[in-house]
């Protein structure tokens, strides 16, 4: 019989959210997000980078602030209201945070807090949401 570690679901996600971060084209910083419902599956996913019609930021950097849509917003464009965790390479800005609350989204898995800001910290708790920063 061999023993091995099988990783928690909260371990698997961020794994993956860290994955799909390289796929953003941000120079500033490559973002992850998987979106999982109550029953513990993927609903969606996403990552960071400038709308469709633009030319991606690695190919052509923004001139004036950032253009880039967060991978937050990306995933929950895509997940049609069944998310209920969000598991993220860093912790949810304001506007991503406000996003998640109205999506309907109950947790918040993050990895890199060090970008945290209070107003989502208190945004997160008013919701009644959980903010959670974990190693993977």
């Amino acid at each position: 019989m061999h023993s091995f570690i099988r990783p928690s679901l909260d371990q698997t996600w961020l794994r993956i959210a860290q994955v799909l971060a390289q796929r953003g084209s941000c120079v500033k910083r490559q973002v992850g997000c998987v979106l999982v419902d109550d029953t513990g599956h993927v609903v969606a996913t996403g990552w960071n980078g400038r709308p469709k019609a633009m030319a991606n930021c690695s190919d052509s950097p923004c001139a004036s602030g950032c253009d880039g849509v967060h991978a937050e917003v990306n995933a929950l464009l895509r997940a049609h209201s069944r998310a209920r965790v969000a598991y993220i390479t860093h912790a949810p800005c304001w506007h991503c945070m406000k996003t998640l609350v109205n999506s309907g989204v109950t947790r918040v898995v993050y990895l890199d807090g060090s970008t945290i800001e209070e107003r989502t910290v208190r945004l997160a708790a008013e919701s009644n949401i959980a903010l959670e920063q974990t190693l993977a």
